[in-house]
């Protein structure tokens, strides 16, 4: 699940993209808001933020001069400049700030799905050549989680028995590799496995049968975690 931040010093507009966000059939994890340049500054800096859709004119620290700062802090995010002025002197510095694309206000629904799309896209690029480029250790590691997500009594220690590692080392390598814990890069693994067989499936399936497959003994619990990470209730795709 990819987290998105939006900045906007409108609420309404906020409020706006978020709700389409969420009901969008995409991979978007946790949604976060900035009214403003510092205040989406401290956003990047404490939380991961995959995905930032940026207005231009916000309060305090422009939306370019965030972008600009906000590379030097998190190079793994993919801006996107969500604006009411088509400046070509504008697109031009987006570009140079290395910004992924410049869409007009107002938002049309499908454009912003398209970018959003492409966007995600890409980070998936990255992720797969990331994990392809990591040692043979974080790869064992990585590909024993795939296995063995479904099984709802799988932890940390299962896992170091497999691999012969210590729980300790596992959860250091784990963090800086992946930036998530044990438990966080399980619950990605299972959210984004849930998602698919939901919008796969549908109506085919249920929720307490899409839980069990995907390591969860109980239903509820499982649908407060996917809430909690994707913003819907897996009620919503069946």
């Amino acid at each position: 699940m990819y987290n998105v931040l939006i900045v906007d010093d409108e609420e309404r507009i906020r409020i706006g993209i978020k709700k389409r966000l969420i009901r969008f059939e995409l991979p978007i994890g946790t949604i976060y808001e900035g009214e403003n340049g510092i205040e989406a500054l401290e956003k990047l800096k404490n939380y991961k933020i995959d995905i930032a859709l940026v207005d231009i004119n916000i309060p305090f620290l422009s939306g370019l001069d965030f972008i600009k700062k906000g590379k030097m802090l998190s190079k793994d995010t993919i801006f996107i400049i969500v604006s009411g002025y088509d400046n070509f002197s504008y697109a031009r510095q987006a570009i140079e700030y290395g910004v992924f694309r410049y869409i007009l206000k107002p938002i049309e629904k499908e454009e912003l799905y398209n970018v959003l799309q492409a966007a995600i896209d890409l980070k998936n690029t990255f992720l797969s050549r990331e994990i392809e480029d990591k040692n043979p250790l974080i790869n064992k590691i990585l590909e024993e989680l795939k296995s063995n997500y479904s099984n709802c009594a799988y932890s940390l220690s299962d896992l170091a028995v497999t691999v012969g590692l210590s729980e300790s080392y596992i959860s250091k390598v784990l963090k800086k590799e992946t930036g998530m814990s044990f438990n966080e890069y399980l619950t990605s693994i299972r959210i984004n496995k849930a998602n698919e067989i939901l919008l796969g499936e549908g109506k085919l399936t249920t929720i307490n049968e899409v839980a069990s497959r995907v390591g969860y003994s109980n239903q509820h619990y499982f649908s407060q975690v996917f809430k909690k990470h994707t913003g819907k209730s897996p009620s919503k795709l069946i």
